[in-house]
């Protein structure tokens, strides 16, 4: 079983050596980890900011 997924990660090491080789990928490559990077972050901080419910137990009887 290891050694079908080192077979896997040299392919794919060896997809992304040739990708970059393309012009501009490395490029590309570069700016959409960038783009999903701050799509992370910015997952993190909308759960971080979410309003929390306020429950209020006052009673109004006249």
């Amino acid at each position: 079983m290891k050694m079908g997924k080192s077979k896997i990660k040299l392919e794919l090491d060896e997809l992304i050596k040739s990708a970059q080789e393309q012009p501009g990928i490395a490029d590309l490559m570069f700016v959409y980890g960038q783009y999903d990077e701050m799509l992370q972050k910015s997952r993190e901080y909308l759960e971080g900011v979410k309003p929390k419910g306020i429950i209020s137990a006052s009673s109004n009887s006249s």
